[in-house]
């Protein structure tokens, strides 16, 4: 039997309030790292490793829109 690991996002902690505004950033940087640096086997794309749809990642990659924003949105969609 297959189990799924289930890993709280970046994404997650972010909409929850358990990461301060003032280390949105840092916090997001770190993720992205950690990502880099995990293990060559895990092929869960950035997006879904940090809890982000493929819109969020392409919004913050390619349009440079501000984190903040995005979660902001999320929160508001809710």
């Amino acid at each position: 039997m297959m189990t799924i690991e289930h890993r709280v996002t970046f994404m997650h902690l972010a909409l929850s309030g358990a990461i301060a505004d003032d280390a949105i950033d840092d916090s997001l940087n770190d993720q992205v790292d950690a990502w880099h640096n995990g293990d060559p086997m895990d092929e869960t794309p950035l997006h879904e490793y940090l809890g982000m749809t493929w819109r969020e990642y392409a919004d913050y990659v390619e349009c440079k829109r501000k984190i903040d924003v995005i979660i902001n949105d999320r929160r508001t969609a809710s």
